[in-house]
């Protein structure tokens, strides 16, 4: 089994403040929402999920003590936008710093995005098209992406490379600090990969030399999940969805990037 065919299914971002996360994300950026959960506060897991494209970004609502104004994201999404899209909104909410593809705007939480603009074929609403991770070796970490999670690499240079997924892509950064200066969090940031069936990729997964912090699958209402993590510290989690979680919002959008993930490759 090879996770070429499992695509990116969500990136969780823990946050503090959820109607302040939610004017940002609905109204400033423009992400349309697919799910919302119905026992808030009480159920923090998933508390709201919006269509990126073929990712699906989630807000998880967390505590304050969580968050530190010394550290910030060691990933940066990078959304293809509508063209007439306008920042100015975006802007009052987040710290806008210069990178080397463009603007980069920071949440209060430490999560970091930045926006291309689309030429022909631009999208209706925002897409999720990269997620860059900072790393700590390129080599080494193209090495577990190649040889331990059996992904293409596109292109490798010095300081950056590009990883295939069945979705969307995984651009690796050398970087001894996050994108704004500050230092490199990794703790509130959660991404998806889909795996079914989850059993069997675990294990394959394992023979190629992947550790897990968790000794077996965990099973819940939502579904399997077992997890890892990179290199450099980069938490990933294997997800096979329930069949009630199917009947959720994000059932449909789950389905259909799973989909379109196996057609990919």
């Amino acid at each position: 089994m090879s996770l070429r065919r499992s695509p990116l299914l969500y990136v969780f971002y823990d946050i503090a403040g959820l109607e302040r996360q939610r004017e940002l994300l609905e109204s400033a950026i423009g992400l349309p929402v697919i799910e919302v959960e119905a026992h808030l506060p009480h159920e923090r897991h998933g508390v709201v999920k919006y269509n990126g494209g073929t990712l699906i970004p989630s807000i998880n609502l967390s505590t304050p003590s969580k968050f530190h104004d010394d550290a910030s994201d060691a990933l940066v999404a990078v959304l293809d936008v509508p063209a007439g899209f306008d920042d100015s909104a975006v802007r009052d909410h987040c710290r806008v710093t210069a990178a080397s593809y463009g603007e980069v705007f920071t949440d209060p939480w430490g999560h970091h995005y930045a926006f291309r603009r689309a030429g022909d074929g631009a999208p209706l609403t925002p897409v999720v098209s990269e997620l860059r991770l900072a790393v700590d070796d390129i080599a080494d970490s193209v090495a577990f992406y190649r040889d331990r999670l059996d992904l293409d690499v596109l292109s490798e240079g010095r300081n950056e490379a590009w990883i295939a997924t069945a979705s969307t892509t995984i651009v690796l950064e050398r970087r001894g600090t996050a994108v704004d200066g500050r230092a490199l969090d990794r703790r509130t940031v959660l991404i998806v990969l889909y795996a079914s069936p989850i059993g069997a990729m675990r294990e394959a997964l394992i023979d190629r030399g992947v550790e897990f912090s968790t000794r077996r699958v965990a099973y819940s209402k939502i579904g399997g999940t077992t997890r890892f993590e990179d290199p450099s510290g980069h938490r990933f989690c294997l997800y096979e969805p329930s069949d009630e979680s199917l009947t959720w919002g994000s059932g449909e959008k789950v389905l259909s990037v799973a989909a379109e993930g196996a057609a990919a490759r």
